[in-house]
């Protein structure tokens, strides 16, 4: 089966659940996702539940977050938000996601 969006690669700047089951939508569809997750804490989603065993890796983090690729970044520090720029800039400008007024 032929995949829509194979060739399309998303920076993925999205955190907790609706931008990240949207990107998990289009990486279904072929896209190459790559996920933005803060440094030092990721993704809130990866503790969500009440099961403290799954803290980091929560079953719902994974499920909208499998076959991403991913990396860490502070994007106050002016050396990651360079490497987050040339991620953007290689791939096309194409981005999910949504920060703070102010944020990078």
């Amino acid at each position: 089966m032929t995949k829509p969006l194979k060739g399309i690669r998303i920076a993925d700047f999205s955190h907790v659940m609706a931008g990240p089951y949207a990107s998990h939508l289009l990486r279904q569809m072929g896209a190459e996702v790559i996920k933005i997750e803060p440094k030092g804490i990721g993704d809130n989603f990866r503790n969500y539940g009440a099961d403290r065993r799954y803290d980091g890796m929560s079953p719902a983090f994974i499920g909208a977050n499998a076959g991403k690729k991913s990396i860490a970044l502070d994007l106050k520090d002016m050396a990651d938000l360079a490497i987050a720029k040339a991620i953007v800039e290689a791939h096309g400008g194409q981005i999910s996601g949504a920060n703070r007024p102010g944020d990078p």
